[in-house]
């Protein structure tokens, strides 16, 4: 399982990368949505995007336009990860083409939570 982080904040990418190295699976981390896009042709392919909302330049609501209107990443699962709580901006992401949508702040449990609607098998990890 490969797992590409996406967040221009240093402490919320480092939480994650964490969270999802100490299940054994590898990550990549970047800063902006175009570093998304070039780690996806350079390095891909990756099994999921964990992508923040608001980052400069490209949003991850554009990323995620952007990752779903090719096909070769069909089957790969983004989580949009933001502060925004509004029901509509849940609804945008969605619809944009991300499989779930977490909340900051989270836990360690949402995460690992949001990862198991991926269909992320974690094993026997607690669940929330």
């Amino acid at each position: 399982m490969r797992i590409l982080i996406v967040d221009d904040s240093p402490d919320i990418a480092e939480l994650l990368g964490e969270i999802i190295s100490d299940m054994g699976f590898g990550i990549s981390v970047v800063n902006s949505g175009q570093a998304a896009l070039d780690e996806l042709n350079n390095k891909g392919p990756f099994n999921m995007v964990l992508v923040d909302w608001k980052m400069p330049e490209m949003s991850g609501l554009d990323l995620i336009k952007s990752i779903r209107s090719e096909a070769k990443y069909n089957d790969m699962q983004i989580i949009m990860i933001t502060g925004m709580t509004d029901l509509e901006d849940v609804s945008l992401a969605l619809e944009s083409g991300a499989n779930e949508y977490l909340m900051k702040p989270f836990s360690q449990e949402m995460v690992l939570d949001k990862l198991r609607l991926c269909g992320v098998d974690l094993g026997d990890q607690p669940s929330a």
